[in-house]
């Protein structure tokens, strides 16, 4: 009988397997290489995250900045609205309307005409800080009597006398009645 080299039995057992390269490495190092690449990542991850986050005083002066856009394209919406409205008003008086109208029978008394076509400018307080700026076939006096009244009793927005007043924006209001028409501020 020969005698050959005789495995090991390391060499002949199933289970074992030789490796080779960092998989045949091991210990507690590779754990903690490990668990230090995924902190790694995680840290990365926030960082990337938390870049592009706003301040709260970012936040806020977005927010303010938002309010005025929608506040000057409201304003000037409700401009256009009252071009128009003046426009078309223009147009009626021009085309001196569709029917003719007869003569009253007996003349009414009607409000005292301002010199200049109706339209007067004015500066006339009913209040402190409230003024009368311009009226439109009334007098400025009775335009702030009318306004005062209104005010004391609690309603800026309807007078005793008849009148609807309609919010411009929030110092400048203009109630009317009929051809009757006057324009009130408030000083801010």
């Amino acid at each position: 009988m020969t005698l050959s080299r005789v495995p090991s039995p390391q060499e002949t057992s199933p289970t074992v397997h030789h490796r080779r390269g960092l998989g045949g490495w091991r210990g507690p190092i590779t754990g903690v290489l490990a668990a230090l690449v995924v902190v790694l990542a995680g840290l990365g991850g926030y960082a990337l995250g938390h870049s592009g986050r706003h301040s709260k005083k970012e936040a806020a002066a977005a927010k303010r900045a938002a309010e005025r856009r929608t506040f000057l394209i409201a304003r000037r919406e409700l401009a256009a609205r009252g071009r128009r409205a003046g426009v078309r008003a223009a147009r009626a008086a021009a085309a001196g309307g569709q029917h003719p109208r007869k003569a009253p029978t007996k003349p009414r008394r009607g409000p005292i005409p301002t010199p200049t076509g109706g339209i007067k400018d004015c500066k006339t307080f009913f209040r402190k800080k409230s003024f009368i700026s311009s009226v439109r076939n009334i007098t400025c006096g009775a335009a702030a009597a009318e306004q005062g009244k209104a005010v004391g009793a609690g309603h800026p927005t309807k007078t005793p006398g008849g009148f609807t007043c309609q919010r411009i924006d929030p110092q400048h209001y203009r109630c009317t009645k009929g051809s009757q028409a006057y324009r009130w501020d408030v000083i801010p």
